[in-house]
């Protein structure tokens, strides 16, 4: 795509910025509304409201067998084969989620209350999270039947809000980086046209994708994910923001419970800026990819339509002579 008149393209590009923009901030206060009284309505119906069906108590039973068995594990017995029994079930345990460190938040899932705490307040907002986004990690699931009814309401709900918010996120930040290609092309090369126009803008945002990934991926490998490699992390975050959400490993959330309430909420808020800029960034440049195509597409179409228009000129010629 080549840019004739570089002031015309930034005047309407700079138009398409505060329009999208807006939209964006809308759409963007509507889906902070939705995901926070999500968190809480979730909360309240799993954890205070309704009854946990007996065949998801497992967990809870596993939790307290593990307990168990780490105590008898610190005793001491004659018979070897008890020893390397309880020594074997010992490492299960312990690798079970982490589960001495992670007890406290593995057990949110069926425990009976009605005061709404910070760890609860997180717990819930990363299931509605993976809802909204359509990523489906599968970590944290509603366990009743209210639950799973308010679910599919939920997502029938917010996914189009959602949805909607991102589109004009994404647009937002490629007319942002249309406008800074023009202002480059014009002010630093001093360019009166701008030629594969498309191409440069998908470049450019394919970079800013690149180190929006890396920085998430270092983020998460900082904290969450301390106990896998950087390139597990970095797997992490790309399966999130392309939200497959395979959901195959499992981040350790035990150092927020010694977080506080404002801490907890703020890094979790946060994170999913960070992650709502990287998902915007992967929208962005893939309606860079898609406008670099229909160019070469349309170029094609043009040359063929000359083409064709040339031949009835010379066959009317032929013709007319």
């Amino acid at each position: 795509m080549i840019i004739e008149d570089i002031n015309l393209a930034r005047q309407r590009i700079a138009q398409d910025i505060v329009t999208s923009f807006k939209k964006f901030l809308l759409y963007g206060l509507i889906l902070t509304i939705i995901v926070v009284s999500g968190a809480i309505v979730f909360f309240y119906t799993e954890q205070c409201w309704s009854n946990v069906p007996q065949e998801y108590s497992q967990e809870s039973s596993t939790q307290k067998l593990c307990n168990d068995i780490l105590k008898i594990n610190e005793t001491h017995s004659d018979d070897q084969n008890v020893i390397a029994a309880i020594s074997n079930i010992t490492v299960s345990c312990l690798k079970h989620k982490n589960y001495k460190q992670r007890q406290k938040l593995s057990d949110l899932g069926t425990r009976k209350t009605c005061t709404l705490d910070s760890i609860g307040f997180a717990y819930w907002m990363g299931y509605v999270f993976t809802i909204v986004f359509t990523i489906g990690y599968g970590r944290v699931v509603t366990n009743t039947t209210a639950g799973r009814a308010l679910t599919m309401v939920y997502a029938t709900i917010s996914i189009p809000i959602a949805s909607l918010t991102t589109i004009y996120c994404a647009k937002t930040v490629d007319n942002c980086v249309k406008y800074m290609v023009l202002m480059f092309e014009q002010r630093a090369l001093k360019r009166q046209k701008v030629v594969w126009f498309t191409r440069k803008c998908a470049c450019i945002e394919m970079v800013y994708l690149v180190f929006m990934i890396m920085f998430y991926a270092w983020r998460q490998h900082d904290t969450i994910l301390r106990n896998y490699t950087f390139f597990d992390a970095v797997y992490h975050v790309f399966i999130t923001v392309t939200t497959i959400g395979f959901g195959d490993l499992d981040p350790d959330q035990s150092g927020r419970t010694s977080q506080t309430g404002v801490q907890m909420v703020a890094i979790l808020m946060v994170e999913i800026i960070v992650f709502f800029i990287t998902f915007s960034l992967m929208g962005a440049f893939i309606s860079g990819i898609v406008s670099t195509e229909e160019g070469k597409n349309n170029k094609e179409e043009q040359r063929k339509l000359k083409s064709s228009s040339n031949d009835v000129i010379e066959t009317y010629t032929a013709v007319a002579l």
